[in-house]
């Protein structure tokens, strides 16, 4: 899962399109806070709107899942606080912030 602004701020997209195409046990879901006139919704992106702590806790993957998050400080504490909120084990939510 990866969150950005549109298509531009898009980091590795290329990279993480082939990876995911060569590869078909591996699934990938884009979202785009601020899509512009040119992003497509299921071909450029998935989802509008930025990845939220229910984002992720939708995904239904298990109370054994880990939690990888990545992003700057709001972002990350909001989706820490939600995962928190929602039972997650403090052990299983990791984040860098840059």
């Amino acid at each position: 899962m990866h969150g950005a602004r549109n298509k531009e701020q898009h980091s590795f997209r290329d990279e993480v399109s082939a990876l995911t195409r060569a590869r078909p046990g591996i699934a990938k879901l884009i979202h785009y806070s601020q899509p512009g006139d040119q992003d497509r919704l299921g071909i450029d992106y998935d989802a509008k709107g930025r990845i939220s702590a229910q984002t992720l806790l939708d995904l239904n993957v298990g109370p054994e899942a880990h939690y990888f998050l990545c992003g700057p400080p709001g972002f990350v504490s909001d989706i820490q606080t939600g995962l928190d909120a929602a039972g997650v084990l403090q052990g299983h939510i990791h984040f860098e912030t840059f």
